[in-house]
């Protein structure tokens, strides 16, 4: 399985932000195995979208 986690407004994520997400995932006992930060060059998405997105 996996989760995207998407800012509210069209804005980037701090790299604190995403550490602090995973903060809030380690205290709730969910195991992080990879991941991978996605990027848009130039307002285009530079990753394919996940299934039912």
């Amino acid at each position: 399985w996996r989760c995207r986690f998407n800012p509210v407004a069209e804005r980037e994520m701090s790299k604190e932000e995403i550490i602090h997400l995973l903060s809030n995932a380690l205290h709730q006992e969910i195991d992080t195995i990879k991941t991978e930060n996605l990027y848009k060059f130039d307002g285009k998405q530079a990753f394919s979208l996940g299934q039912g997105q």
